[in-house]
């Protein structure tokens, strides 16, 4: 609301996530077990409650690693009591001052002390500050789950998540923290950040969660037949399920904002009387918005359901690689069509009133959210490569991650996308990765990545195209994935020249084939595209029926408050 302070704004969030827990039958334990309805939960706060989006990592990052890791000990169910009806909430403490999001580099210490059976928590330099988790509202319980090396008479076990009270039931800070507010966010969400570190502050044996992975025998010594790194993957698995959480809820976002914005240009008129949505220019960008919305959504929804259709109960092996590629799909789609919503619309977007604006914050916080795009791409890249160098499990193999039968001919398109993944792969594993702008290791890698994501949305929306039941959905289908993959191709049409893929009667067909498409899709604008993406008309001014009544109303103004002067004026 219009008028809230900072602090209020994100306080907000945890009043609003009391009242889901509540509304949902008041277990979030309950809830955080179930991966469709976070979904549908994270999708819906996506586009009716932006606000709530900021702490629902308290399931994923909060309950969900006791769920998994916790082995039933009474410090652990007193958490969770703590956490089931929503009043405390969950706090992820894994960035640190001088690592960021690598979270295997941290510093902060948990050291065994046999004896007492407990850790001692303890920040031994500045640059293993805990750094911005939200934790600094004084006015909420928080549950931590805190990122530590741990330390067993002077060898390193490596990283492991710690459960530890930071705030208790009246929202004290805990004893062995101090902690020191940060300054409001620009352009992100307003949320509780907080830096802050420990002094020797002791915790429980209970506090470690490491399931069935390690124990501490009875004289103290710690025991586990993992590697450090198999540790550190295997404890912080449920980052791995908020990526796809987070991709998915920045797509609702693109297309409540992109509901938004063709509505309201049905309603816009602009120089010569001509509505805006009939401007040529707007239905170019909302087309190409739908295309890429449509094309991440049929990529997010497959790496989502590899999360629930797992054996035994355990998400598909190739889940985690999905998600690393889905998240910077769907996050970075939903920036760019947003921040081409809220450019269209004018002054209109940036109006408080009309959530463009709110849409874009949360969506900045995604990227960063769960692992930084940057390096979700270079992980992604790297893994593919080792898997097509033989050096990973063959699911990594994009061979197996083709969502098509091979059977089915594919547009020319979508080849293009296949020869070109192909082509980089190959390159980046023998070392000679030409014709793009790769510098170095990780850039490389990062080219990889986006080739192997390139080539799985397109084939995606083919996939989605098959499958409908309905012819004319089909063909929408089919004209959107067609136009994803010709500005994709576009995009990288200088590596295309380069590897002499791109004569210029390839390149007239690709622009003939994008008007054909362009062309085809204006008329379910406002129809068929507008009911696909099933977002009803939200409180946003000007998404009501007839927004400059919505405005004036606002305002304090009727119709019977004017009066037209020239009308009535005696000739």
């Amino acid at each position: 609301m219009p008028g809230r302070s900072y602090s209020d704004t994100a306080h907000h969030g945890y009043e609003l996530m009391a009242q889901v827990v509540a509304a949902l039958g008041g277990s979030a334990t309950d809830i955080a077990r179930n991966f469709p309805l976070l979904c549908a939960i994270y999708d819906s706060a996506a586009i009716h409650a932006p606000r709530l989006l900021t702490v629902l990592h308290s399931f994923n990052l909060g309950l969900a690693p006791i769920v998994r890791l916790g082995t039933g000990a009474e410090y652990q169910r007193s958490c969770l009591r703590a956490l089931e009806d929503g009043t405390a909430s969950g706090a992820f403490a894994g960035t640190e001052l001088g690592h960021g999001t690598n979270l295997l580099g941290v510093q902060t210490q948990a050291i065994w002390q046999p004896q007492q059976r407990r850790f001692l928590l303890h920040t031994p330099a500045p640059e293993a500050i805990k750094f911005m988790p939200n934790i600094a509202d004084a006015a909420v319980s928080k549950i931590g789950i805190v990122l530590a090396r741990l330390f067993v008479a002077g060898a390193d076990e490596g990283v492991w998540p710690f459960l530890v009270v930071l705030r208790d039931a009246q929202g004290q800070l805990t004893d062995g923290i101090e902690l020191t507010a940060l300054p409001p966010s620009v352009g992100g969400p307003a949320m509780d950040h907080a830096g802050f570190r420990f002094i020797e502050k002791p915790i429980p044996a209970q506090a470690l969660l490491c399931g069935q992975l390690a124990h501490f025998d009875d004289a103290g010594r710690f025991r586990c037949a993992l590697s450090r790194n198999q540790r550190f993957h295997t404890s912080i698995g449920t980052i791995d399920s908020g990526r796809a959480l987070y991709a998915g809820a920045a797509l609702a976002s693109a297309r409540a904002g992109w509901s938004i914005t063709t509505r309201y240009a049905r309603q816009r008129l602009t120089a010569g009387g001509v509505l805006l949505g009939d401007r040529d220019g707007i239905q170019r960008d909302l087309i190409s918005s739908a295309a890429r919305i449509t094309a991440a959504t049929a990529l997010t929804s497959l790496t989502r359901a590899r999360f629930t259709t797992g054996n035994d109960g355990q998400p598909d092996p190739t889940a985690a690689p999905m998600a690393m590629l889905a998240k910077p799909l769907a996050t970075y789609t939903a920036r760019d069509v947003l921040t081409t919503c809220r450019e269209n619309v004018g002054a209109q977007g940036i109006s408080g009133m009309n959530y463009l604006g709110d849409y874009i914050e949360r969506v900045t916080g995604m990227i960063t959210a769960e692992g930084a795009n940057s390096a979700l791409l270079v992980a992604a890249g790297r893994s593919v490569e080792l898997a097509a160098a033989g050096r990973l499990p063959r699911y990594m193999d994009i061979s197996q991650l083709r969502v098509l039968d091979e059977r089915e001919p594919l547009p020319w398109w979508n080849a293009m996308l296949h020869e070109r993944e192909e082509a980089i792969v190959t390159a980046a594993r023998e070392g000679a990765l030409t014709g793009v702008s790769a510098i170095g290791a990780d850039s490389a890698a990062t080219e990889v990545a986006i080739a192997v994501t390139d080539r799985l949305a397109a084939d995606a929306v083919i996939a989605c195209a098959t499958a409908a039941n309905d012819s004319e959905a089909e063909t929408v289908l089919r004209d959107l994935g067609a136009v994803f993959a010709l500005e994709r191709i576009n995009t990288h049409s200088d590596w295309f020249a380069a590897h002499r893929q791109l004569p210029a009667k390839r390149a007239s067909e690709i622009q003939r084939q994008l008007t054909t498409r362009y062309s085809a899709l204006v008329p379910q604008l406002h129809t068929t595209l507008l009911d696909a993406f099933a977002v009803g008309r939200l409180p946003a001014l000007i998404d009501q029926p007839d927004y400059i009544a919505a405005w004036s109303e606002y305002l304090g103004w009727g119709a019977e408050d004017f009066t037209d002067l020239a009308a009535n004026r005696p000739s």
